[in-house]
């Protein structure tokens, strides 16, 4: 079984998507690590890694209804690469995390809505 965790702030606000199956939401998420020093004084400078969500039917409710673009949360999911051909014929391949769990870090009192019961 796969499992990622982690920890950060949505890029921007999420993006539904309805299908005949169900719905999804589509957010990214930047996680930043800090700048580190090292004892010998080299300087290692922050970083951010980005990743492409996805959240599925009531995950994707709570996404769409609960965040937004800066909101803080925590995400366990599994990657899945995905190969799609582009609008100009160039086989592409990118990495997405598919929302098994998620909780809402941002306080409520910095979020437009109530957390969800």
């Amino acid at each position: 079984m796969q499992k990622i965790e982690f920890i950060g702030n949505l890029g921007k606000n999420p993006v539904e998507k309805v299908f005949e199956n169900g719905k999804i939401a589509e957010f990214s998420v930047g996680v930043t690590e800090r700048e580190i020093t090292l004892k010998n004084g080299t300087i290692i400078p922050a970083s951010t890694e980005w990743f492409n969500c996805i959240a599925r039917n009531k995950l994707a409710d709570v996404v769409l209804k609960h965040t937004s673009k800066g909101h803080k949360v925590w995400i366990e999911a599994k990657m899945k690469t995905r190969r799609y051909t582009d609008k100009n014929g160039i086989e592409r391949e990118v990495k997405e995390f598919i929302v098994r769990n998620l909780e809402l870090l941002t306080p409520k009192e910095r979020r437009a809505d109530p957390v969800p019961a």
